[in-house]
């Protein structure tokens, strides 16, 4: 805090007087809210240009999405045919039958 004169540790002497103060303090943060208030609308307007010109970002984000449905159905599908068709055992019972043995191998 810069001390100035007529004040002394942040209250104001009988030669300094404190409306004043306050009301160029009110305007400045005026200003400031006014300032954020354009700047936001300013953001917003370049973003909402860059989605209008660049219609291809939008096409790239449907196609990204496509393509990892499609890698997963992709990933699925022989999972699921596999388990049907060949015989792959339980990994749940094979897991607790062999915990079940050493349990049992400690007795």
């Amino acid at each position: 805090m810069i001390k100035r004169e007529g004040e002394v540790a942040g209250k104001v002497t009988e030669d300094g007087d404190l409306l004043p103060k306050l009301k160029d303090l009110a305007l400045v943060g005026n200003q400031l809210e006014h300032l954020q208030r354009h700047m936001e609308g300013k953001a917003r307007s370049v973003w909402a240009g860059m989605a209008r010109s660049c219609p291809s970002r939008a096409y790239v984000v449907v196609r990204s999405r496509a393509f990892a449905a499609l890698g997963f159905a992709m990933g699925i599908c022989p999972g699921i045919y596999t388990i049907q068709v060949h015989a792959v055992p339980s990994v749940e019972k094979a897991s607790r039958d062999y915990l079940w043995s050493l349990c049992k191998g400690l007795d």
